[in-house]
């Protein structure tokens, strides 16, 4: 079993994002940088997945970056919403829109 730690686990994301692409990449903005995370194909996020988004999130916001979520779900999307947690992400829905 892998022991990380959130942050370790943040500096490994933010190594492979400057290597090569993948479901977590920084896109340029008209105001600069930003997080991109694909949840394309994710239906559920548990604790220790909320508590790595939100960690990202604080992360990209201390270099004023946002921090999009790419093909989310939109049961996903209310369930971040109606627990107070959109605020912190902008979202950049699949071709078509938000996904039901």
């Amino acid at each position: 079993m892998n022991e990380m730690t959130n942050g370790a686990r943040l500096r490994a994301v933010a190594r492979r994002e400057r290597q090569a692409p993948g479901p977590v990449g920084a896109a340029e903005t008209r105001e600069g940088g930003g997080l991109v995370v694909d949840l394309s194909g994710t239906r559920y996020l548990g604790q220790a997945d909320l508590a790595l988004l939100l960690t990202a999130q604080q992360l990209a916001a201390q270099d004023d970056r946002d921090t999009w979520l790419a093909g989310i779900a939109l049961p996903l999307w209310h369930a971040l919403q109606a627990m107070g947690l959109g605020r912190f992400f902008r979202s950049l829905p699949a071709a078509g829109g938000i996904r039901a």
